[in-house]
C-alpha cells in the first residue's frame, strides 16, 4: 500500500488503504497482526477475520470524536502489549491515521499535542491535513490530561 512506514520499528506503522488482496498479504508479511481503519468503509471481512480490527468510520479531512480516538489509542496499546504489531491506515495514510497516531504519542509517549503532531509530521510528510485533525489532537491532550 501507499506510503507504509513503521513510527515504532515491528509495533505501529501508519499506511495508506490496501487496495488488493495482494497488498494486505504483503502487509501481514511485513509482520502487521492488526489493522485500524480510519476510511468511511471498512476493509473486506474475508480480509479481517485473519487479524485483530478495529473499523472507525471517519470523513476525510475530518476527526473522531475523543471517545473514538480513545478507543483506537487504547486498540493499540492493547495490541502492542501483546506483542501484535498494528497498522492504522486511512485512504492515504496522511490525515486521519496521522491523527490516531499522533494522539497515542501524547498518550503513551507523553508527547505535548505539537510535539506529536511534529513528530508524525517529521517522519510521515503531509500527515495531519485538517485545521480540524489539528484541533482534535489539541483537544485530545486535554482529554487524556484531565
Amino acid at each position: 500500500p501507499t506510503n507504509f512506514s513503521w513510527l515504532i520499528e515491528e509495533k505501529l506503522a501508519g499506511s495508506g488503504i490496501p487496495t488488493s488482496l495482494d497488498e494486505f498479504e504483503w502487509l501481514l508479511n511485513q509482520g502487521v497482526k492488526s489493522i485500524v481503519t480510519m476510511t468511511e468503509k471498512s476493509l473486506p471481512d474475508n480480509w479481517t477475520q485473519k487479524i485483530d480490527y478495529l473499523h472507525i468510520p471517519t470523513a476525510d479531512f475530518h476527526a473522531p470524536n475523543m471517545e473514538e480516538i480513545d478507543s483506537a489509542v487504547e486498540f493499540i496499546q492493547n495490541q502492542i502489549e501483546n506483542n501484535q504489531s498494528v497498522m492504522v491506515h486511512c485512504a492515504a495514510g496522511l490525515g486521519r491515521a496521522g491523527t490516531i497516531l499522533a494522539c497515542y504519542f501524547i498518550k503513551y509517549k507523553k508527547l505535548s499535542a505539537i510535539q506529536a503532531i511534529k513528530k508524525i509530521r517529521d517522519e510521515r510528510p503531509g500527515s495531519i491535513q485538517s485545521d480540524v485533525q489539528e484541533l482534535a489532537i489539541s483537544y485530545y491532550e486535554k482529554y487524556v490530561r484531565n
